[in-house]
């Protein structure tokens, strides 16, 4: 007796290595896929202007990385203390315009690097919601918790949407002319305006996609919402997966994309990344001298094993004081 029903996946025509550059982009659901990556040392690069939700929003990332135009001061807004840019998250702002360009525009160079090198790019749909401002009639990637009577919010229609998730493609290709582009529609649900409203801005969002002839599609959202289709795959808000559930896309993620080998390498590679994660929790530094000469003896065999984490592998020892 069969108790869910399966969604079927393709194989990738094309599969990700720990050679091959991936960029995410979009809603916190592409996130959480490209930290799990991370803790395996793929050469991932994520929402580097932080968390978008809508397809204008990402459409205009995009355009700016391909642009390679740098923020300015003009480009900025002052709220609460803090300078902001409408294009960003409020994880860029800062308490001068000095120190949130140079946050934005450092963000803004890692970005257009990896969407010039990325094999693989993709884009995660969050919401058909957008926020316009009243004074120019852009949509905003963040309020970043200014007065609402400042915005405008509606839904996209079916082929605004159509229209930016195009420009999206067309960004990519003016710098990244082989990349293959995959869109997906995130489980998470935005309930704040009901749940009718929610399915509205998600079906606006699936026929989008389904009208871009050069994306192709990878189907988060019919995992959890069809084949696990439970609420204890739920956080306790009820509207977002929970990591099992998370944990459970990315097997069905990785069976599309990786290689068994691949997948091998990926298991070594997160074993290594548990143990510099751990906490020191000893005094003694006797102790820990050992600990960090086993640890870095096991990166120097991984390392050895596989070449293609090196550089992802150098980096993450660097950042936990752990440099060879």
């Amino acid at each position: 007796m069969q108790l869910f029903t399966p969604v079927e996946i393709e194989k990738a025509s094309i599969a990700i290595g720990h050679d091959t550059p991936v960029m995410l982009l979009g809603s916190c659901f592409s996130d959480s896929m490209a930290e799990r990556m991370q803790s395996q040392l793929f050469d991932v690069t994520a929402n580097p202007l932080g968390t978008l939700y809508n397809p204008v929003s990402i459409r205009r990332c995009l355009e700016a990385m391909a642009s390679s135009d740098s923020f300015t001061e003009t480009d900025l807004t002052q709220y609460g203390g803090l300078y902001h840019s409408f294009l960003c998250h409020s994880s860029l702002s800062r308490t001068t315009a000095d120190d949130t360009l140079r946050a934005i525009n450092c963000a803004l160079a890692e970005g257009t690097q990896a969407l010039r090198r990325a094999s693989h790019i993709f884009l995660t749909l969050g919401t058909a919601m957008v926020y316009r401002l009243r004074a120019d009639g852009s949509v905003v990637a963040n309020c970043h918790k200014m007065p609402q009577q400042l915005f405008d919010r509606r839904m996209l229609s079916v082929d605004e949407a159509t229209e930016a998730l195009q420009g999206c493609v067309d960004a990519i290709r003016a710098v990244n002319h082989s990349a293959q582009v995959w869109l997906t529609v995130s489980p998470i649900r935005h309930l704040s305006d009901g749940a009718h409203t929610n399915t509205l801005s998600k079906s606006t969002l699936h026929l989008a996609a389904a009208g871009i002839a050069e994306a192709h599609y990878f189907p988060a959202y019919e995992v959890v919402c069809d084949e696990l289709r439970d609420y204890r795959f739920y956080a306790a808000d009820m509207a977002h997966p929970s990591p099992v559930a998370a944990d459970l896309v990315y097997e069905r993620f990785a069976d599309c994309f990786f290689s068994e080998t691949t997948k091998t390498t990926a298991r070594d590679c997160a074993k290594l990344v548990r143990r510099l994660a751990h906490r020191r929790l000893t005094a003694n530094q006797e102790e820990f001298d050992r600990f960090r000469a086993n640890t870095l003896k096991l990166a120097d065999e991984i390392i050895l094993k596989y070449p293609t984490v090196e550089s992802a592998l150098r980096r993450l020892l660097r950042n936990h004081n752990f440099s060879s």
